[in-house]
């Protein structure tokens, strides 16, 4: 499986960002649901070229509205790598690739949420959101 070098994660909410642009651990909570492989998903874009971020930007809701009215954030594969290595990251933490009709680039963050306890989801959030290099908000 090819993986970009990037990846974007949408911004639904002012909630998940600081008043200077940062982003916060909320930005990266996964799903209540768990897998039948004990792991929980964040959605996730891979940033494979600008058809990419223009199709996470323009996503719309079954209203029709902006789904990430705030923008997206640009995290590095590279960080990600770094975290699985981590001893709380290892077994706890991976991505794949899980292609949609309307996103061919999406993918999902992966946190083993059968493995770990509250504590340690928490820190996978905060790791994950100091690695965001970059904010882009809807203009």
């Amino acid at each position: 499986m090819t993986y970009s070098e990037k990846l974007i994660r949408g911004i639904a909410s002012k909630d998940f960002i600081d008043p200077e642009g940062r982003a916060s651990a909320a930005l990266f909570q996964f799903g209540k649901d768990i897998r039948e492989d004990g792991f929980a998903e964040a959605s996730i874009t891979w940033y494979d070229d600008e058809t990419s971020l223009d199709c996470v930007m323009n996503q719309r809701k079954p209203d029709g509205s902006i789904q990430f009215k705030i923008g997206v954030a640009i995290i590095s594969r590279s960080w990600i790598d770094m975290l699985i290595r981590q001893p709380t990251g290892k077994d706890n933490l991976k991505y794949e690739r899980a292609p949609l009709t309307e996103n061919p680039a999406h993918g999902n963050l992966l946190r083993n949420d059968s493995a770990i306890n509250g504590q340690i989801k928490s820190v996978i959030s905060a790791s994950i959101a100091m690695g965001v290099e970059r904010v882009i908000t809807q203009t």
